[in-house]
C-alpha cells in the first residue's frame, strides 16, 4: 500500500485512497468545507452591512463549499 501522504494533524502516514486518518480520524473534506461555511457567513455578513465587493466573497466561499465535496481527498 503507497503512502497517501501526511496527516496535518496528527503527522502519522496516510494510506494512499483514504478518506479520513486512521489514527486521528480527519477529514480534510469537512476541514475545508467549514472554512468555506466561514467565508459564506462573512461575505454574507459584509453583505448584509452594505460593504463593495462583499457578492464576491460569498461567491468564492460557495465555491469553495461545492468543491470540498468533488474530487479525491487530497494529503500534504
Amino acid at each position: 500500500m503507497a503512502d497517501g501522504g501526511t496527516c496535518p494533524n496528527c503527522r502519522e502516514g496516510v494510506p494512499d485512497g483514504a478518506d479520513v486518518c486512521p489514527h486521528c480520524g480527519l477529514n480534510p473534506k469537512q476541514r475545508l468545507f467549514q472554512f468555506a461555511l466561514g467565508v459564506v457567513m462573512v461575505g454574507g455578513l459584509a453583505m448584509w452591512l452594505t460593504i463593495p465587493g462583499a457578492l464576491l466573497i460569498v461567491i468564492v466561499g460557495v465555491g469553495l463549499a461545492v468543491t470540498s465535496r468533488i474530487g479525491p481527498t487530497v494529503w500534504a
